[in-house]
């Protein structure tokens, strides 16, 4: 059944959609690996905007959708999954592309493009802030110039005309009136319509790709530097050690008996090492399994918070945790 996604939450609806999607498509392997990071995906970008009830009890569906998967994309390190993404998304873009330049686009061309736009934008969580590769200047490109060109075609077709192939896609892409006029029309367009099945497993594959898809090889780790160390530790030991024979003292007198000092009681530190004046407190019985349960999600979601590097949203999810348990 689909994750009911409030109003506040739209931004990630197309993500979320994406990943279930993918769910139903058994016979390609990689669909697996690309619906776990929709959903990573969609809760990175939906923790800074979910302030509801409603808004948190859906990140927190999709947060336990992804500790189910956890295990099992472990396996691959963070490249080979951006690797695995990106020509997913490679394929998508293309079916719809291949469609557009022959000039037989229709409205399901377009939402091949809507489609391929979210896997791209999904391929952001891969990269560091900072200086752009010229790969992730190409994926944006291509983000851009999906969302623009799906506009396109539905805009032909409810004018009842034709679509006209694309030409210079590469260029028009980088048009920013283009971009705005997506984000304007996309609600008329109607492209995201759920029912309709994904299209983009009937990408033909090599016969070649079959036994690599979710197989890659991982990277090989660095060499040790043990034998650098042990190098460094033989020179050190190696030098003659100093001496300084410093002139005799006279011995000092001895001082009078000191009362044994008592060690200060312990006392248990709170999170952090905060609270350090806190009394150890006793295991709260009165606490329901459903407070339990709201402290367990508030966690959740500053771990996620933290992954993200958003200290503010991890601080507040931990203080609403611990006000429950405290209650």
């Amino acid at each position: 059944m689909p994750i009911l996604v409030p109003p506040e939450l739209k931004k990630i609806v197309s993500f979320v959609r994406r990943a279930e999607e993918l769910d139903l498509d058994k016979s390609n392997p990689e669909s697996r690996v690309v619906a776990y990071y929709c959903r990573q995906y969609a809760v990175q970008s939906g923790i800074p905007i979910a302030t509801s009830v409603e808004g948190k009890k859906c990140l927190g569906e999709i947060l336990a959708g992804l500790e189910g998967e956890k295990k099992a994309m472990s396996v691959f390190s963070k490249d080979e999954s951006r690797h695995i993404c990106r020509r997913f998304a490679d394929k998508v873009f293309e079916q719809a592309d291949d469609e557009d330049r022959a000039g037989i686009a229709t409205k399901e061309t377009a939402r091949i493009y809507h489609k391929s736009a979210a896997f791209y934008d999904i391929l952001k969580q891969f990269y560091e802030e900072g200086e752009k590769s010229e790969e992730q200047k190409e994926e944006e490109q291509k983000l851009r110039y999906s969302k623009w060109r799906a506009v396109q075609i539905v805009n032909a077709i409810k004018e009842g005309r034709k679509p006209d192939p694309p030409e210079g896609a590469e260029t028009e892409s980088q048009d920013s009136e283009k971009e705005k006029e997506y984000q304007e029309e996309k609600d008329d367009a109607h492209i995201e319509e759920t029912e309709i099945p994904f299209m983009g497993t009937s990408v033909p594959q090599n016969e070649s790709e079959q036994g690599t898809e979710v197989s890659l090889p991982l990277p090989a780790y660095p060499p040790s530097l043990g034998s650098e160390n042990a190098e460094n530790a033989e020179t050190s030991t190696s030098r003659p050690p100093m001496i300084f024979s410093p002139p005799p003292m006279p011995p000092p007198p001895m001082p009078p008996p000191v009362p044994p000092v008592q060690p200060p009681p312990k006392v248990k530190s709170g999170i952090f090492g905060l609270g350090g004046g806190r009394k150890e407190s006793k295991p709260n019985s009165r606490l329901s399994k459903a407070q339990f349960d709201d402290a367990m999600e508030c966690t959740k979601f500053a771990i996620a918070a933290l992954k993200k590097k958003d200290a503010g949203a991890a601080v507040e999810q931990l203080k609403e945790a611990l006000k429950i348990l405290e209650n």
